[in-house]
Parts: structure tokens; sequence; C-alpha cells
């Protein structure tokens, strides 16, 4: 007998562990032909491991902001289950829910906090190598070892074995690579949601994303007039934050094309405010995850003060943005209930949408033949007549 999990579990429940990894039905009545094995000691490690971080993060603030508390969670571990019904509903609506899986933000969040704190104890590359590799596999293996965390972790690992090796660094070759390791460990993950979402919106990033930013930069350029080496500080500053809002925005952009087209194919959302969420709220859960990565490691070597100021600071970011959703969500056009018309459609258009994105980055996105417009174009194309909206 299939059946639907509930939405609302308890904490460290089978049905919450189900939920965390994504499952949404489970098997209620069946046929008993085996027996598996119990969970091996390192399996029982993360166990315990995880439930004394959830414990960490919320020390101090679970009382007074039980709600706050629980995103932290959500954030930092995965826990998408502690999520009330109202929340789910609204990160959902406003694009941001990938927040809650672990994946690349968090894993590439972490790995450059554990860079620059190995970076301070001066130690050779390849003790740095070996201690990142080992925190963010620990790290991985206790928020459940997630299908999106685990292809973020081999990612990141062989850009990290690249620059060991002092090998010219190619986030596509990396990205291709992890995707062909993960489908060589488990084929049927080319099927799930999850690995096309994620693959797909990191491939129009390092294709058209980075090379639109650094286009932008080129011909929005400040201070052209002006030799860079007399530049005052206002004028670096300001440069900087304008050349760091065109590559987020370029980044922005390009992200958004897939995500559009996934939100209706698999959960019947067109979200348009996604793009300005997700400018502001990607650098600020960045803060979060750091925040939190404090909390943990002043709990694991016992001084607590750290923990709660850490905790604390995690709430407050997170009290200014879940009252800035609740409000964003309430704009006219933020988000739509919509559908494809046929259920070729959403397949059909992925696949056009990455041919014109690959075609345009062999290329070099020349304007003779096509320029920038065709992935903008193909999304454009399947949103008005592909959709049915309501």
């Amino acid at each position: 007998m299939l059946e639907p999990l509930p939405l609302q579990s308890e904490p460290n429940s089978f049905e919450n562990y189900l939920s965390d990894s994504g499952i949404t039905f489970q098997f209620r009545r069946g046929q008993v032909i085996g027996k598996t094995q119990l969970a091996s000691a390192y399996r029982r490690f993360c166990a315990r491991t995880a439930d004394r971080f959830d414990h960490i993060l919320k020390l101090g603030v679970a009382e007074k902001r039980p709600e706050l508390a629980n995103i932290t969670s959500a954030i930092l571990l995965g826990r998408k289950a502690e999520l009330s019904d109202k929340q789910d509903e609204l990160f959902m609506q406003s694009g941001t829910m990938h927040l809650f899986a672990i994946s690349g933000l968090h894993i590439g969040v972490i790995a450059l906090a554990i860079h620059a704190l190995l970076l301070i104890t001066r130690l050779p590359r390849f003790w740095r190598f070996g201690i990142s590799f080992i925190a963010l596999g620990l790290y991985v293996a206790i928020t459940g070892n997630t299908p999106s965390a685990v292809r973020a972790f081999a990612m990141v690992t062989l850009l990290q074995t690249s620059y060991l090796f002092r090998l010219s660094g190619n986030p596509l070759s990396a990205l291709t690579a992890s995707a062909l390791i993960v489908l060589c460990i488990a084929p049927e993950q080319l099927f799930t949601a999850s690995f096309q979402m994620s693959y797909g919106i990191v491939t129009a990033i390092l294709l058209l994303g980075l090379p639109l930013g650094e286009r932008m930069n080129l011909r929005w350029s400040l201070f052209e007039l002006i030799p860079e080496s007399t530049w005052n500080i206002s004028q670096k500053i300001f440069a900087t934050v304008w050349r760091g809002f065109l590559a987020t925005l370029a980044i922005g952009l390009s992200s958004i094309l897939f995500s559009m087209l996934a939100g209706v194919q698999y959960f019947g959302l067109l979200t348009p405010g996604a793009l300005l969420a997700n400018l502001i709220l990607i650098p600020i859960a960045s803060l979060v995850i750091l925040s939190g990565m404090a909390s943990l490691l002043c709990g694991l070597i016992g001084f607590t003060t750290g923990t709660l100021l850490f905790n604390h600071a995690a709430v407050l970011i997170l009290a200014g943005i879940d009252g800035a959703i609740r409000q964003f969500v309430t704009w006219p056009g933020v988000y739509h209930a919509a559908t494809f018309k046929a259920e070729w459609i959403g397949p059909w258009a992925f696949v056009v949408l990455l041919g014109t994105i690959f075609y345009g980055y062999a290329t070099r996105w020349d304007l003779n033949r096509g320029g920038w417009w065709p992935p903008f174009i193909v999304v454009a194309i399947t949103l008005i007549f592909g959709v049915n909206f309501g």
C-alpha cells in the first residue's frame, strides 16, 4: 500500500528521515522477504552527531523563537520536515525552497570557510586538502548523504584536486566528471527532479551566467575614462559593488531560466519573483550558513557563549528573511499556479533550452549567431504557448 508522507512528522522519526531525503511516499503494507543489517557504527555516529548539531544550533533560541530555530536547522542540516506548513508554502511560492536542500550553496560556502581557516594555520597544501576533504565528507554524511549534497561534494573535491596538483581548474569539467561519477554509482539519479534541476541550473550558470556577467561588466564598467590606479577609496568600493551586482544579476538570470521551467514541471508553480528573491536572499543565507558553522565549531569545543552569540545572530537574520518573504509573496505576479498543457512540453523544453545554451557557449555567444537571446526566447515561447495558468 503506497501512501503519501505527512507534511509534518515527529523529529528523529522514520517519516522525518524520509522527508529530509526528498521522499514523499512510503509503502505501508507489504510482505517481508528479508532483514537488513543494523546500521554500522559510522552511520550511528553520523545520526548522533546530527542530533547534537541540531541541539547546538537551537541552543538559547528554541525556547523564544522555535519557528526561526527550525529554519536554522533546516538550512544547516537539511531538515525540511521541521518547517511549518506556512513556512514551507512561503518559501515554495517565493522560489527559495532550494535554500533548505544541502547543495552547492551550502557545500561551497562551507568549503570556502574551511579553506580560509586552514590558510591561517599555514599547513602544507596536502594537509589542507585532506582536512577539508574529511570535514566536507563528514558534513555530507551527517546531513544524510542527500543526492544534491553528494553531487556538490564531488564537484568541489574535483576542483580542489585540480588546484592541489596545480592543474588548470575547469568548473565545467568538474561538473561533467561529478555527473559521470554519480551516474556510475546510481544511474537512476538521471530521472530524478533533484538531479535534473541541480545539474541543469549549474550548467546554465557556468555556460551562460558567467560569460554574460563578464560581458555586462565590460560593457557597463564604471569610471572607464579614469585610470584605475588613480581611483580613490569610494570609487574602488563602488566599482567592486557594481561588478559584484552585475555578476550576481547574470547568474540569477541564467539560473531562473531553468528553474522557472522546472517549477512548472515539478511543483505546478511559476515563480517570476524568484529572481529578485534569490538575488537578495542567497547572500543573506550565506551569512546564516556561516553563523551556523561558527555556532557548531563553538559548540564542539565547549564555548557556549560563542554558540549563543552566533545562534542569536542567525535568528536575527532569519527574522528579517521571514518577515520580508511574508510581505514579498503578497505582491502581485510573484508566483502563479501553472501546469504544462501536455506532459511532453516540459521535458522537451529542457532539452531545447540546454541545446541553445550549449550552442551559444560553443559559438562564444556571437551576436551574429543569435547572441544571448535564444535561451530567453525558448523559455518565453514555452511559457506563453505551453502553460496553463491558474
